[in-house]
């Protein structure tokens, strides 16, 4: 596998029987792993275990087992690098929220679509704040917040009605 200067981190899905054997061990563990495809052909790559405590977290117990592959070289350690990708999924909820408000456009500017994702984690912060503002003032348990009750879909549908509410909207064009 080809070095690059930088250092690569992806979750791998716990499949086949060799890598569920290494996670029976339960403990960390760094080495050299094949995945095999019928369709894709085979890949070697460095995989870190990580061996973690779930702590009653999402209500289990007991031991967890990450397998990660890590492409580059890293001087971090195994649990070190779990905790750095457990931080990742706020990121990528992050953008996967932003994708969902932001305008679409096909304009070469590339201020003009910054300024458009701008606008889009604006909405959505604003979002999560209308949706916590809403939970502490109903007095409501977290636990009985169901976060299907406001989605940010029917957030930005208020928004585009009240838009063309406000501005009108185009009924046809002109060819």
């Amino acid at each position: 596998m080809k070095e690059q200067p930088y250092v690569s981190v992806l979750p791998i899905p716990k499949k086949g029987n060799e890598l569920k054997s290494l996670l029976k061990k339960k403990k960390k563990l760094k080495t050299i792993y094949t995945m095999n495809s019928v369709k894709y052909g085979c890949v070697t790559f460095p995989l870190w275990i990580a061996c973690r405590y779930s702590k009653g977290k999402h209500g289990k117990h007991g031991t967890v087992m990450l397998p990660y592959a890590v492409i580059g070289d890293c001087k971090s350690n195994v649990l070190e690098i779990s905790n750095e990708y457990e931080h990742r999924f706020g990121i990528e909820s992050s953008y996967r929220l932003m994708n969902q408000a932001r305008a679409r456009t096909s304009s070469s500017d590339s201020s003009f679509r910054l300024l458009l994702v701008g606008i889009a984690f604006t909405l959505v912060n604003i979002w999560v704040y209308l949706k916590w503002f809403a939970l502490l003032t109903s007095r409501m348990r977290k636990t009985d917040f169901d976060d299907n009750q406001f989605p940010l879909a029917l957030f930005c549908d208020f928004l585009c009605e009240e838009i063309k509410k406000t501005y009108g909207s185009l009924l046809s064009v002109k060819l």
